[in-house]
């Protein structure tokens, strides 16, 4: 006990400790008689206001042991506010099942393999499980209640909100997944195989990469680049970064690419597709039709390939191909002109403008 405070009085100890939780009163051996004026007095002396313990003080008065130590008051104890509850908002244990329309019909393709967030959206939410209590030590003094939160199972990609500290978001927009017990974002979403019936269709906001093909009458829509190792068949594929199909891409009547920035292929076979810049094929474009924004180059790299054969050709900038057209008189359309996205948004302002003319005459002044 020597970090104890420590009062004397007429053969009567006082102490507690530096934590002022506790106190406890030792008679000396030689002590036979206590006084109750004397305890009082030690008392008031050491500042002692709360927690007094009157019945062992009595006891304590009363016996006739001439060495005793006890407890003579108390402190409350304070209790944490406690925050160590999660709420998720995301599916981390996401099961690949098909998806049952409203007529009950069960749906192959629509698996959501993919859990998508957006930059700023909620993932989990810290929760109070328990409310504070002030303790109060034997002197009188309050002890304010600590607050003790769970640590968020934060993980790459995602940060603590600004406005409210009990809310970890994402950083990025991408893919939630849980791994080592933490929670990750990641912008980059890998398919080791093909996009079929084990995947389902793909929606996901990041870039994609798809290690195998995308089968026919699947569709991928991705919010930034898309990278095919082998080929696109009859699909429908939505990009808003980079298309790049290592292969080739096979259109059909139904099937349909867009592509916001640039596309690469080694070929182009019966396909419809919209490309606000430059399409890059390798080696032939065959019965497609295609807007592209800016330029389009067949065969630019290899001088044995580079034919465009069939469909229309549109492109707001430049067309360029070693071979266009066949022997066989394949009637092949090619079109420079204003960039045709541009010319669509420019149609539109000016039908706009058309209709508010109109609604303007028919407004009667009053």
């Amino acid at each position: 006990m020597t970090d104890y405070i420590k009062f004397e009085k007429n053969g009567l100890i006082l102490v507690y400790p530096p934590d002022k939780m506790i106190a406890y009163l030792i008679k000396k051996n030689q002590t036979s008689h206590i006084d109750l004026n004397d305890i009082l007095e030690i008392m008031v002396k050491s500042g002692i206001v709360y927690g007094i313990d009157e019945q062992s003080i009595r006891e304590f008065i009363n016996s006739q042991k001439k060495e005793k130590k006890i407890r003579i008051a108390v402190g409350k104890v304070m209790k944490p506010e406690r925050w160590d509850e999660f709420e998720y908002f995301v599916n981390l244990n996401r099961k690949i099942t098909p998806e049952i329309d409203s007529n009950k019909k069960i749906d192959f393709k629509e698996l959501n393999i993919i859990e998508n967030v957006i930059w700023e959206q909620v993932l989990v939410r810290r929760k109070k499980t328990t409310e504070g209590i002030n303790g109060k030590n034997i002197l009188g003094e309050e002890i304010p209640f600590e607050i003790m939160k769970k640590e968020f199972p934060q993980g790459e990609n995602t940060k603590i909100s600004d406005d409210n500290e009990d809310l970890l978001l994402s950083a990025i927009n991408g893919a939630v997944y849980l791994k080592n017990g933490k929670i990750h974002v990641t912008s980059d979403y890998y398919i080791d195989g093909n996009i079929d019936y084990n995947t389902g269709n793909i929606v996901f906001v990041g870039n994609l990469t798809v290690k195998g093909d995308i089968k026919e009458g699947f569709s991928v829509q991705a919010g930034g680049n898309i990278h095919v190792e082998g080929t696109v068949e009859k699909s429908n594929v939505e990009c808003g970064g980079n298309l790049i199909v290592k292969q080739g891409l096979i259109g059909s009547p139904l099937s349909k690419v867009i592509v916001k920035k640039d596309c690469r292929s080694g070929y182009l076979e019966n396909v419809k597709i919209e490309c606000d810049g430059n399409i890059f094929v390798e080696k032939h474009i065959n019965h497609c039709l295609i807007k592209a924004g800016k330029k389009v180059f067949v065969g630019e790299e290899n001088k044995k390939f580079g034919r465009i054969v069939g469909g229309k050709i549109t492109a707001g900038e430049m067309i360029s191909a070693n071979e266009i057209g066949n022997q066989y008189n394949t009637k092949t359309y090619i079109e420079l002109t204003l960039n045709p996205f541009l010319k669509r948004k420019i149609e539109k302002i000016y039908q706009n403008l058309k209709k508010l003319s109109h609604e303007k005459k028919s407004i009667k002044i009053i």
